[in-house]
């Protein structure tokens, strides 16, 4: 019997706020649907005293060109206004504070990946690793935090702060691994959303240090028997949970995707429908098209449900285009 799983999401841009300040979240499953994932940019070592200006001079002018490619009005020195002062009052810590030690090419880093966001304006994917890892944590695992940076991350693994305590959590790789490597949580990207779940071993043993996360994107999951990233099964082969592209798994191999019929563990669906959950009994239908009224952005064949209608997948709105990148908005945050 294999382990239980605990799943986990981040929202596929890397909102900013969560890597550079929030707590961690759950989540559930999803699909594997979407557009590619782009390798995060690089960028030149920026000073403490600069990262805040930084952020919004050069997210802004991305920012203001993809909003202008979606038809939103966007006004760039209102754009960095706002944006540097959020930087400010809720990224940044006071100037040599003892739980917290500032990195300077993590943050250049960071600020590429932020314009790369808005570079690609919706077109692919980008994770923004860097912007976690802004600062260097100092406080140890049990002990109490304010935000996830200040959390010393332990060797291979990432700590965050979780109600209050830092934590450093079992599953919760987001460093994606390759054939063979070691993993502990199996990762599926819809367009605006990637959605983790983690590997447990019904044996109780505990996931190898360094361990990664494997995406079927690329055509992985993680091996619970084995703790590593093996390859998906392909249609008409055994399988446990995980298939290859266009079929799920039953209970013991993998069959074809269908575009209709009940979808009791939400996997059985096509890439042209969705599961609906809010059927008496859950059910495979047509994704809906821009302009239809939707609850979540799994049923739009955009992948994105804006204020409860589908909408395009370009990570702005107007709040976005004015720089007010807050938990309110609907669009992904820097």
């Amino acid at each position: 019997m294999k382990g239980p799983r605990r799943a986990f999401r981040t929202v596929a841009t890397a909102a900013f706020l969560v890597a550079c300040g929030g707590t961690t979240s759950g989540g559930s499953g999803g699909t594997s649907t979407g557009p590619r994932t782009v390798p995060p940019a690089s960028g030149t070592p920026v000073a403490e005293a600069d990262f805040a200006r930084e952020v919004a001079r050069q997210g802004c002018a991305a920012i203001a060109a993809c909003c202008q490619q979606n038809r939103l009005s966007a006004d760039q020195a209102t754009c960095e206004t706002n944006l540097e002062r959020l930087v400010q009052t809720q990224v940044l810590y006071p100037a040599n504070s003892p739980i917290v030690t500032y990195d300077a090419n993590n943050a250049g880093d960071c600020v590429a990946q932020f314009v790369q966001t808005y570079q690609t304006c919706g077109a692919a994917i980008v994770k923004q690793p860097a912007c976690g890892h802004v600062y260097v944590g100092h406080v140890p695992e049990g002990a109490s935090c304010t935000k996830s940076p200040e959390c010393a991350d332990p060797s291979g693994g990432n700590a965050s702060c979780v109600d209050g305590i830092c934590t450093v959590p079992g599953a919760t790789s987001s460093t994606p691994g390759a054939l063979g490597d070691p993993c502990n949580a199996t990762c599926r990207t819809e367009p605006a959303v990637t959605f983790c779940s983690s590997t447990l071993s019904s044996s109780g043993a505990e996931p190898p240090p360094g361990a990664k996360s494997c995406e079927t994107t690329s055509g992985l999951y993680c091996d619970d028997a084995t703790y590593t990233c093996a390859a998906l099964p392909a249609l008409g082969q055994p399988c446990t949970t995980y298939c290859a592209a266009g079929a799920y798994c039953d209970g013991t191999r993998c069959v074809a995707q269908k575009a209709s019929g009940p979808c009791p563990n939400y996997t059985e669906c096509n890439s042209a429908t969705y599961c609906d959950v809010t059927s008496a009994e859950p059910t495979c239908k047509p994704r809906l098209p821009m302009g239809t009224s939707c609850q979540s952005s799994t049923e739009c064949q955009s992948g994105a449900c804006r204020n409860s209608v589908c909408g395009t997948l370009a990570p702005v709105d107007a709040n976005v285009c004015a720089g007010i990148l807050d938990d309110s908005s609907s669009s992904s945050q820097p």
